[in-house]
């Protein structure tokens, strides 16, 4: 299972070798609330401090991928994240994207 973004009613897309392909399999949605989850800022592919990112899909290998955020030309586009990774990689205008720092990270949110 990969991260991805969903563009109903078109096609869930997915950046995987450099490039966004169509998914045409089951998926699932992360539904993002603010009373439970909070976006935390990451870079080079580390989890913050105290923080647990939200898993969102596993590599051919096993390796863990967590949901990311990118922002891309003004453009906050979803994405995967890991630390074998070093950053966020999402699809956006027909390619991978890899941002290194200014992302953010899907995280439940901390008791204060």
């Amino acid at each position: 299972m990969q991260v991805s973004a969903a563009h109903p009613p078109l096609a869930v897309l997915c950046s995987v070798w450099g490039r966004e392909i169509s998914h045409e399999g089951p998926f699932e949605v992360l539904r993002y609330d603010p009373q439970t989850m909070e976006l935390v800022r990451s870079a080079n592919g580390e989890v913050p401090w105290g923080r647990t990112p939200v898993g969102g899909g596993w590599e051919e290998d096993g390796r863990t991928l967590y949901h990311g955020l990118a922002h891309v030309e003004g453009v906050r586009v979803p994405g995967k994240t890991a630390p074998h990774l070093g950053g966020c990689n999402v699809s956006f205008g027909g390619k991978e994207i890899h941002v290194n720092d200014g992302y953010e990270i899907f995280s439940p949110e901390r008791d204060e």
